[in-house]
């Protein structure tokens, strides 16, 4: 039996100006601030068994935690006063489980499968503000686009994978596969209204394969 643990952190901090406009006139300054923390956490434990250890496998646990953080603010305030601004948060939390095997039926008939669960959230706060700080008469008044409005994306999945490859000989091997692939559902990461903070859904993926592989060259090349 082998048992492995990998662990891992990462830390983004950045803040930055500009000029946004586009042009050499001091039209339109903006200011952003960004924060990414993440965590991950993976358990495996892999072994071999049956007679002549002829099934190898590998089970395991893994997790994903983040907390994103952007904001920041326009302000055209040279010309129209107009100003904007925006502070989106975002929690996400992924864990999944998951067991494959290898299993040589013959010398040369080999089968893998595997199974994987995962589940994802994301729960985001999003918030926008723009108006005009203009006198009245000259600016638009001020009005509200989103203020704290929340949203939430939760999906789960079951994805196996099963598949057999035969060895014809020592440079030839032929198989079938078939997979399955899960991506969890999401939102813009810069919506302008309320109309477009809706969220999306997951993504799933079937795959099928037939094919074989041969070796060519002393093994220098493979087709």
């Amino acid at each position: 039996l082998h048992f492995r643990s990998t662990t891992a952190y990462r830390d983004f901090d950045n803040s930055f100006g500009r000029d946004s406009d586009g042009t050499p006139l001091p039209g339109t300054f903006t200011w952003d601030t960004s924060k990414h923390e993440q965590f991950t956490q993976e358990f495996q434990l892999s072994g071999v068994t049956g007679a002549n250890d002829r099934v190898d496998w590998t089970t395991g646990f893994f997790y994903y935690d983040a907390f994103d953080s952007n904001q920041g603010y326009n302000n055209g305030y040279v010309y129209t006063s107009s100003f904007s601004d925006h502070h989106d948060d975002q929690d996400l939390t992924n864990y999944a489980v998951f067991a494959h095997f290898n299993w040589a039926i013959t010398e040369k008939l080999s089968m893998s499968t595997g199974l994987r669960y995962t589940d994802d959230q994301k729960d985001a706060t999003i918030y926008r503000r723009t108006g005009n700080t203009a006198p009245p008469g000259i600016g638009a008044p001020q009005f509200l686009l989103i203020d704290n409005g929340l949203v939430t994306v939760q999906s789960e999945e079951w994805s196996p994978k099963l598949s057999f490859d035969y060895q014809f000989n020592d440079t030839l091997i032929g198989y079938v596969q078939l997979s399955t692939g899960f991506r969890g559902g999401g939102f813009s990461p810069r919506p302008a209204n309320a109309l477009q903070r809706t969220s999306f859904q997951p993504e799933y993926i079937d795959n099928f394969e037939v094919g074989v592989k041969s070796d060519w060259a002393d093994g220098r090349l493979r087709y």
